[in-house]
């Protein structure tokens, strides 16, 4: 189990014709986790074209988030999903489906889930596009789970 999501917010790989109703560099959202228990990362990309979901080595995850890192200029939040939902999100896409993984009602665009989830809470995990900040990755907590692996898994701990 997933005890804590990174969520990324980025342009996406293509624009799509509802890009017109969403704000540069919140075109899209993805979430990824460490899930203790399997010892993998989870990564969850919701597209238009289909969902996507990675489970990764700690090994292999690295090059992956940092990837993912890049592609969202440090826009992550560190968000612990709530154990219940109340209804079925209200829109479909990625927006919608990052929210039911988050078990939270979604909002219309991603950076409006953004705006949400820093009201629910939800940590930043980087303090700018550098990069990963040590202090900002904790090396283990209660259930075990690294916030993130970075460009250098090995330096999580896993």
């Amino acid at each position: 189990m997933v005890r804590e999501w990174l969520v990324f917010f980025a342009d996406g790989e293509r624009f799509a014709w509802w890009d017109i109703w969403t704000r540069p560099g919140f075109r899209h959202v993805l979430a990824a986790g460490y899930d203790v228990e399997a010892e993998r990362w989870v990564i969850f990309d919701p597209r238009a074209t289909g969902t996507t979901i990675l489970l990764l080595h700690q090994d292999a995850a690295g090059g992956k988030l940092a990837e993912l890192i890049e592609a969202s200029a440090g826009r992550v939040l560190r968000f612990a999903p709530r154990s219940r939902r109340r209804c079925q999100p209200f829109v479909g896409g990625c927006v919608g489906a990052v929210a039911s993984l988050l078990g939270i009602r979604g909002a219309l665009s991603p950076s409006g889930l953004h705006r949400q989830l820093l009201a629910m809470g939800a940590m930043p995990a980087f303090e700018d596009s550098h990069g990963l900040h040590e202090a900002e990755i904790p090396r283990s907590r209660a259930g075990g789970s690294p916030a993130a692996a970075g460009a250098n898994p090995a330096a999580a701990g896993h």
